[in-house]
């Protein structure tokens, strides 16, 4: 069976105002050339090569549609394989039926191309599932559902926020999760893909009705119900091959992370999640009793030593803007862990000092050299709270780089990806649209890239006076 093809999305956060100097720091720049892509406020980006072409492509969300961000527009920028980093622009779903929130690309349809669901907050917010049209349908996101959004596809859509796919029950078709806000119950929706292995027509559009099956949390994950929350991350915090969900819940009880621990039996027709957060996280609760919402968060391996860690932002826009992240080293290493007791054990960072509302986080290896590093947007009334880069020297040391980038009101999200393919990881800001150029490798083009870039130009791209070559193996 075809393994399920997923884009590595990451956690939003909505609206800022963005100032607009240059900006410099470690190996990144501001794109010194006309990117084509809008200088506005986004809430949610995602990057995803969709055509297929071995050049990554983005999307995003915006608020434009106003309410609680409920709806939005939902853009796409195409990147130009002829000039790697520049993008063309197409607005799939406006702002008067579209989406404003949360984005994840995936194959959920296994035909080896990118498809893409979206939602929107709020009882007005609806969810969205683009199917991939593939080559011969130009790639085009065609939206299923035969109306506005895919509510009929995906039901359940009061307040979605959170979501990503991920194969829970390890049968090679990718599943759906997507929390809820305002007390809603989180969701799980199974793919039910293996009916194609002898229905050819399964995935035609007309049958979309039928690809899903909905389950709401009480019948996946047993221990305390899910509360009102916004984001969430999968990593297999225990090793045991199957992948865990990690949930901020913010503005209702305790504030704290729920750790769904997977114990969902191979190629199932049903899910089976425990509640764990409070014996793995040592300790189980946020910093403060403060209301918290739309925390970022996501698993990671920053220590090289075969777990996955958790650093959750922890944002707050009801109480002055201020509240500490958190990171929860895992104590397990390489291997099955026998006992999940206090495993994830809050450590203190260089990230964890800063008292602020700490919107977007993600990582990536910027510098090539093997050792992830973080990036975390941050904000505050004043606008006097800087987003901040942590380099990775090895063993949880860090050095803490100011971006120079700031800005009142919310911090959004940030992403990162190789934008012009020459082999080092490029930052994408939702605050102002801001693409940073990683200026670690010149045009160090993988032999992949380029493969896919002569299949599809007959010729291959130019590179500059310091490229490094790569042979496939």
């Amino acid at each position: 069976m075809k393994s399920p093809f997923i884009s590595r999305i990451f956690l939003p956060l909505f609206l800022a105002t963005t100032a607009c100097f240059a900006a410099s720091f470690g190996p990144y720049a501001d794109a010194s050339y006309s990117t084509g892509i809008s200088s506005k406020s986004y809430s949610t980006a995602a990057f995803g090569d969709y055509n297929n072409d071995g050049f990554i492509d983005l999307a995003m969300t915006d608020c434009d549609g106003g309410g609680a961000c409920n709806l939005g527009n939902l853009h796409l920028y195409t990147n130009n394989p002829l000039n790697p980093g520049r993008f063309s622009h197409q607005i799939v779903l406006s702002s008067s039926t579209g989406p404003a929130r949360q984005l994840a690309w995936g194959d959920f349809d296994n035909d080896g191309d990118l498809d893409l669901y979206a939602n929107g907050g709020g009882s007005l917010g609806h969810q969205y599932l683009l199917q991939n049209q593939g080559e011969s349908g130009g790639f085009a996101l065609q939206l299923v559902g035969g109306g506005s959004h895919s509510d009929n596809v995906l039901p359940g859509n009061d307040n979605v926020q959170g979501a990503g796919w991920l194969d829970a029950n390890q049968d090679g078709w990718l599943d759906l999760f997507v929390s809820n806000g305002n007390g809603g119950s989180s969701k799980m929706y199974l793919n039910k893909g293996e009916q194609s292995l002898s229905d050819p027509n399964w995935f035609n559009a007309s049958n979309a009705t039928n690809w899903f099956t909905k389950y709401e949390q009480s019948s996946w994950a047993s221990g305390e119900a899910s509360r009102n929350g916004s984001y969430s991350t999968f990593g297999d915090f225990d090793n045991d091959t199957r992948q865990d969900i990690f949930y901020a819940v913010d503005e209702e009880g305790t504030r704290r992370v729920f750790v769904w621990h997977n114990q969902t039996t191979k190629e199932s027709s049903t899910f089976d999640f425990e509640e764990k957060g409070q014996t793995v996280l040592d300790p189980p609760t946020a910093g403060t009793s403060n209301r918290i919402s739309w925390t970022g968060i996501v698993t990671w391996d920053p220590d090289n030593d075969g777990d996955m860690d958790l650093t959750v932002g922890w944002a707050n826009h009801l109480d002055n803007f201020t509240h500490t992240p958190q990171f929860y080293e895992n104590r397990g290493g390489y291997g099955p862990i026998a006992s999940l007791t206090g495993i994830l054990d809050d450590r203190s960072m260089p990230w964890t000092q800063h008292a602020t509302y700490t919107g977007g986080v993600a990582f990536a290896d910027a510098y090539n050299n093997g050792l992830l590093d973080l990036y975390m947007a941050h904000s505050n009334a004043s606008g006097d709270e800087s987003h901040k880069f942590y380099k990775n020297n090895g063993s949880l040391n860090f050095d803490e780089i100011e971006t120079g980038i700031s800005h009142s009101n919310w911090a959004a999200g940030a992403t990162f990806g190789d934008v012009d393919n020459d082999g080092d990881a490029d930052l994408f800001l939702c605050n102002g649209g801001r693409l940073l150029i990683n200026n670690t490798n010149s045009r160090n083009v993988p032999a992949d890239s380029l493969n896919k870039y002569y299949d599809t130009h007959g010729f291959y791209p130019p590179q500059g006076t310091n490229a490094e070559h790569y042979l496939d193996v």
